[in-house]
This record gives structure tokens, sequence and C-alpha cells, in this order.
């Protein structure tokens, strides 16, 4: 891992990424972010921000580079700006910028994790006093905050007013000409410049033109002020685009890194002053404006196609899944594009064998795509398919051997199959391919904990919540693996004032006693330990869960059961018991539940004794 020293800095440039990563303690559900290291960074566009805190130890004090996508520079105050690179550590007084199309995630110390949406520069200016926390100054750009410990008060200096944070999630942003929004998703901020102040709280949004004094108002949906942080995943078909050969020969890096499945890599690739002019090529590069979150844009250049260009309607259909709402258009998909956007948005409706039927459709309509084979491999394992899932993920890791959600899906997969160590390295492979997928971090994250790393584990479940803010599945692992970073406990119960009371030992008269059953089979041996099993959905919408499988008994059979032979435990032949056929791995299952339940015979009840009368005195 290679250090920034004291006053080294930190830049993003052209379509990247970047994260900034720490410790910190987690509290009840994933409410995003606090500033609980003694530095803390918010930033957004072309970002250049530099850290000073306190002096304290270099374990709180650090950060370190967990995500970065496109082009991250970092600089050391005078020095000039240099490529950085992710696991990069970062210390007080270092910069970072990010430049167009570019995003970036950094982690503190506490564990806190801030991430930098494209043309931001932000400086991180010393406390005012050593106890204080340090002072953020945004000049423009914007910064989503994300953070599970206990609100703890930031100070943020922006070109139209201060603000004194106390919160655990929050975005803001500074625009071209100073005007500023704070708005909080969780805690409070008190805002203030000349002209007056205001406090904000949970759920509001303040704007504040320059001179003049800020003004409040409710925010219906206040997770849109981060959309620029969600993951869009790679749909479009290159056959379906009719890019020329000129075309084609113009952007044959960019177009081969895709074909393979390494979306961020394409998006590298890309010429950066490159305007498109055909239908095929707007659209190409509007899905790459979705790899680096970038959806205004996107959106704004599929405006200028016609309705029927292909791809367009895939595009604003995933726009739509990845937001959780209503597509635009009911169109009914035509090719293998529509088909995997299609699958998405089925999922994000939790249609799952909708999503399924729509991605064998797009991968009948096109054999050689690795997107449509790995749709359906997630649609699979989305329905407990955990084998078919398997198979389909072969094929797809073959067309797209670059693929980080391929390389997730196949991480879960052999979670589901209890292979921790090959998971693990999966989840780790897609990681590197592309530093800001959730399910990776989370994947990862869930294989820590089980062999034992908690801590480590539990980090990487913040770091995927704070990567993709709109997983609901991702703040609901935090509620229930998170208690305090940095222990693998739990916090203590709060102790009751009230004395235990002690209970009564039951009558002997009534104290039951077991009775053993004739010819019982012995106990059968612990279990070994549990295995993942998905129950949740993977990618789009609401993320995928993983639950530990409650034992099944098990019976030892008496004879050999397909001739019939052999009795069960009160006697009755095995040949009595229901039979079920195996279902076809593509049937239908939204019947699931309705097939007739067998019927057994039940036993006649024990006549009740007559009551013994009492003795005649």
């Amino acid at each position: 891992m290679k250090k920034i020293n004291h006053r080294s800095s930190l830049t993003v440039e052209g379509d990247a990424r970047l994260v900034l990563q720490g410790r910190q303690s987690f509290w009840g559900l994933i409410t995003v972010s606090r500033f609980a290291s003694s530095f803390a960074v918010l930033l957004l566009g072309i970002s250049s921000y530099r850290i000073a805190s306190a002096e304290e130890t270099s374990h709180k004090s650090g950060a370190e580079l967990i995500s970065k996508e496109n082009s991250v520079d970092s600089s050391r105050p005078p020095g000039e700006w240099r490529s950085a690179t992710v696991g990069q550590e970062l210390i007080v007084h270092d910069r970072l910028r990010t430049g167009e199309d570019s995003r970036a995630a950094v982690q503190f110390g506490d564990s806190s994790i801030l991430r930098i949406d494209e043309l931001t520069e932000e400086e991180i200016l010393p406390p005012q006093v050593a106890s204080a926390k340090p002072t953020m100054d945004l000049k423009q750009g914007s910064a989503y905050f994300f953070s599970r410990e206990k609100s703890r008060e930031i100070h943020v200096q922006t070109p139209a007013a201060n603000g004194a944070i106390r919160g655990t999630e929050f975005v803001i942003t500074v625009a071209a000409n100073g005007s500023t929004s704070f708005t909080i998703l969780d805690g409070e901020v008190e805002i203030a410049n000349p002209q007056g102040s205001i406090i904000v709280q949970s759920g509001e949004r303040s704007e504040i033109e320059p001179g003049a004094k800020p003004v409040k108002t409710p925010v219906t949906n206040a997770i849109d002020s981060a959309q620029w942080c969600f993951y869009y995943p790679g749909v479009l078909d290159l056959n379906d685009l009719g890019l020329s050969p000129s075309e084609q020969d113009r952007l044959r890096e960019s177009l081969s890194a895709y074909g393979q499945g390494d979306v961020l890599r394409a998006l590298g690739e890309y010429p950066h002053s490159r305007v498109p002019a055909s239908s095929g090529e707007k659209v190409y590069r509007a899905g790459l404006f979705l790899v680096a979150g970038q959806v205004r844009k996107a959106e704004n250049l599929l405006h200028e196609l016609d309705e029927n260009a292909p791809g367009r309607q895939a595009l604003s259909t995933l726009i739509a899944a990845v937001t959780l709402k209503e597509k635009s258009t009911s169109t009914p998909p035509q090719t293998a594009t529509d088909w995997i956007a299609e699958s998405y948005y089925r999922q994000s409706k939790s249609d799952l064998a909708g999503a399924l039927q729509a991605a064998e459709r797009a991968a009948n309509l096109d054999a050689n795509s690795g997107f449509a084979w790995t749709r359906v491999a997630e649609s699979q394992f989305n329905l407990g398919r955990v084998p078919e899932a398997k198979i389909a993920l072969e094929t797809g890791l073959k067309l797209a051997p670059r693929s980080p959600a391929a390389h997730a899906l196949r991480g879960f997969v052999l979670s589901a199959e209890n292979n921790l160590k090959g998971a693990k390295d999966s989840f780790e492979t897609a990681i590197a391919l592309h530093s800001a997928l959730g399910d990776a971090w989370l994947g990862r994250g869930l294989c820590l904990i089980k062999q034992g790393q908690v801590e480590a584990g539990r980090r990487d479940l913040l770091t995927a919540a704070a990567l993709e803010p709109n997983r609901a599945i991702f703040r609901r692992y935090l509620s229930e693996n998170f208690s305090t970073v940095g222990s693998g406990t739990t916090p203590p119960k709060k102790q009751s004032t009230r004395p235990e009371k002690t209970p009564r030992p039951k009558p002997r008269s009534v104290q039951a006693t077991p009775r053993p059953e004739p010819n019982a089979a012995p106990a059968p041996p612990p279990p070994p330990p549990a295995q993942l099993v998905p129950t949740l959905q993977i990618g789009i919408g609401r993320g995928v869960h993983y639950t530990n499988p409650r034992p099944q008994p098990t019976r030892t059979p008496r004879g050999d059961r397909s001739q019939g032979g052999g009795t069960q435990r009160d006697g009755r032949p095995l040949s009595t018991l229901p039979t079920y056929t195996p279902r076809p791995a593509g049937a239908d299952h939204s019947h699931e539940g309705t097939r007739p339940r067998p019927t057994y015979t039940p036993r006649p009840k024990r006549q009740a004794k007559p009551p013994t009368p009492p003795p005649i005195r």
C-alpha cells in the first residue's frame, strides 16, 4: 500500500470515482454519514481538498482510497498532482480533486465514508481549537458523507454560508456561482451567514444564495440528492447499436472492454473530447455516462434521439429500475438490450420470475451476449436455483470474463456452497474490476465475518451501503451486523433495575418426563457450519440477503425405499410416504405453494382414565 506522507494530496479526473475509508462506530440502521474521525472530507466536481486535524494517532487520523472510477490524482502541496491508486493511504494535509465524469470514495479511520462526485474542489482546514472537528471548505461540487457513529459536529465552510453539521448522512452541493445547498438525510445542521441563521433537520434542505439569508424547504425524497452515487450495470448489446465501421474502428478499445464486461475500463478508453454523431454512438455514450453515475447527462443525450432508436428505451428502463421508479414507456421490448434492461426493471418490481423470463429472452436473441447470460444467472440465483445459476454463469464468464457483476455472482454461488475461500477470492476480483460495486463489498464482508474477521467484515458492509445508498438491503445488513466497529462483540444489554425473579420449581406431580420412543434412531451428529443461502435479490433493487438455513431433520430408513420396503418409527411402511416429481429447471414457479399437501390419518386419541373417587371416611 502506497503511503502519502504529510502534506500529500489526491485527485480524480476524467470519468472516475474516489472513496475515503476509515473507522467508525455503527449504531442501529444504516443512517449514513457522521464525521467521527479526526478529519473528514466533502467534495464534488473537480475536487481538491486539504485535510488537516488535531494531533491524533495515525490510525485514527488516516484514511484510505477504496474506490476509484476512471482517473484519480493525489497531490502533496505544493507538489504536483499524481495518479492515485486504490488502497493508497491518506493522512492530514493530503488533497483530492475529481474531474469530469469522475467519482471516488474514501474511508476514514473511524470507518465513515466520503463519496465524491465529478468536478469537485474541497479543502479540509485545521480545527479552530485543538479539541474540535476539522473545518471542510467546499469551494465547488458535491459530496455525500455516510457514517454509523453517534452524531458529532462537523464544521463546513462554503462561499455562501457556514454550517455546523450534527448528523450521520448528508449531501452538500456548491454551484459555480457559489449557490449552496445542504440536504440532510439524517441529523441536523445549523447554517449561518451575515444575513441570518437557520436549523435544518432530517428530510429538509437549505438553499443559500450568496449575500442572501438561508432558507429551508422540505424534501420529498432526500436520497435523490445522492443519485450520482448509484451503480448502473452494463446492459447494451453492441450488435443492437448498428455502429458504422469507422465508429467501431475509432472506439475499438472502448468497445472491446465493454464487450468483455469491463464497463469501467470502457469508460476510461472512450475519447474524452469526442462528440458522438450517430444515434448508436449516442446511446453507447449515454450508457458510459451511467457508469459514472451521471444520470442527467445520459438523459439529456437520450432526449436528442428518436424514441425508436435502438437502445434508447433500454437505458431509460434501466434508469427507472435503479432509481426504483416507473418507466416512461409501455412499448414491448424488441432487442436483446431491451430485454436485459426489462429484466432488471421487473426485478426492481419484485417480479423475479418475470425477470428470469426477460433474461432468457435476451439470451435467446443473442446467445453471445455475456450480459444476457450473467443476467440469466442472477435471475436463477434470485429464485434460489443455485445449480442452474452456476451453469448460466459459466457461459456468462466465458463471453464476458471481465464482468465485475459476474465475478460477484460467482462469489455468492460459492458462498451458497460454503466455499468461503473461493467466494472471497471472487469478490476481491470483482472489487478489483469495479471498486464501486456494492454487491462485491457486501459479499466479501459476509465472508470475512463468517471467517471470524468481524471488524474487517463490518467495514466492508458499511462500504457497500455507502457506495450504493439506494440499496435498502445493505442498510439492513448493517443494522443486523453492526454494533461498534473495532470490537467483535455487540453492545451489552441494559441491565434492569428490577430484582431478578427466581422461578418457582414445579411440583413433581406436574413435571413431565419425556417418554422414549420405541426403536428411536440415535441422535444425529451436530450439523456442519451453516451455509450462506440466498433468500432475496442480487443486483438492481434491494440486493441479496443471506440467512443461515434451519437444520433439516434426518431419518434413517429401514429398508430400500425404492422397492417399497422399510418402516417408519410408527410402524407404517415407507411406501406410504408421499413422493414428488422434481420440477424442470426452466419451469414457471409463480404458483409456488399451490400443490396439494399430503394428508395423514391422525392417531386415535387416548381415552382419558376416569377420575379416582376420594376415599370414604
